[in-house]
């Protein structure tokens, strides 16, 4: 979620903030310091954003081992065969003219919910690195 964020503030949630101190504040010493505030405050809060989310995994997990839920363990295993029984019939079998587009969707409406249960599962590798990196500049 936070890195579709950035993308679509194109790298930084504060950018205009900093245009504008840039046009706004002449005294450079006085720019400077609202610059490195500005940049902490924008990694404190990715910081946050990153523990928010970390929090709301956790719960998940905590609410699967408290109510003892087979529901997503089911799905789990459902999505994995499916993905995994689609993709190999893929592989093995000629693809019938009818059909083939839904059958491609299919496969890749599967491995996308395979992703998501591998990210359940197992966690975001690339959430996690980054997650570290924010962590270890938090001051």
């Amino acid at each position: 979620m936070w890195d579709k964020l950035l993308a679509i503030m194109d790298g930084s949630l504060f950018k205009g903030v900093g245009e504008i101190i840039g046009k706004f504040v002449t005294d450079p010493t006085k720019q400077a310091e609202l610059q490195a505030d500005l940049a902490m405050l924008e990694a404190n809060l990715k910081v946050k954003v990153q523990e928010l989310e970390m929090q709301d995994r956790n719960s998940a997990r905590q609410r699967e081992m408290a109510v003892r839920d087979k529901t997503p363990m089911v799905l789990a295993y459902g999505v994995t065969l499916g993905f995994f029984g689609v993709l190999s019939y893929m592989l093995v079998s000629p693809i019938p003219d009818t059909g083939h587009d839904a059958l491609l969707v299919m496969l890749g409406s599967l491995g996308t919910a395979w992703a998501a249960v591998v990210s359940y599962y197992f966690g975001s590798s690339s959430s996690s690195a980054q997650k570290n990196e924010l962590l270890a500049r938090k001051p």
